[in-house]
């Protein structure tokens, strides 16, 4: 498959197609539709690369003003009512499976306490350790790429008035 700008693969739990890879795509969306018990709710996002360097040959001219290529992302959201909808920092859909780790790791620990200590007291740090590396994640905004919210608000700032606010931001901060 050749590198294209835009590219996507749409999937269920029957079947995965991809879309794109072999011309010149910039831009690639897809419609997600649901039934609920309150009615019909769907979702619409868009992924638009634009900027100087779109096309390869550009991108290789000396003269010309090199890769400046940027992404930008659309998410329109469900109405509401019979859904939610949850925004994820990057590789968040494997946070789960870290927590699930470290209670597992602290299980072991506990049941070793007394067989062996030295060990448990290993398995009890990496389990603290995995959930103050989490919980540090979570708080770190520079870890999220610009988001826009609706009514024109940074989902940085957003976050910042959220800490200013439960007491885990200085005033200056924001």
């Amino acid at each position: 498959m050749s590198r294209v700008n835009a590219f996507m693969e749409a999937w269920n739990e029957h079947r995965r197609v991809p879309i794109g890879g072999r011309s010149s795509n910039d831009e690639v969306g897809g419609w997600f539709n649901t039934d609920t018990a309150e009615g019909e709710r769907d979702l619409r996002v868009t992924a638009e690369v634009c900027g100087p360097g779109l096309r390869y040959q550009d991108r290789r001219l000396k003269s010309g003003p090199g890769d400046q290529r940027t992404a930008h992302f659309d998410i329109e959201l469900p109405e509401p009512g019979g859904c939610k909808v949850r925004i994820m920092r990057h590789g968040g859909r494997y946070e789960g499976l870290l927590r699930a780790g470290a209670l597992l790791c602290a299980v072991k620990g506990i049941i070793e306490e007394h067989e062996n200590p030295e060990h448990a007291e290993k398995c009890m740090e990496f389990s603290r350790e995995t959930l103050v590396m989490l919980e540090q994640q979570a708080k770190d905004v520079s870890l999220l790429p610009e988001v826009e919210l609706p009514g024109g608000v940074s989902l940085e700032h957003a976050l910042a008035c959220v800490a200013l606010v439960e007491g885990t931001l200085p005033p200056e901060a924001v």
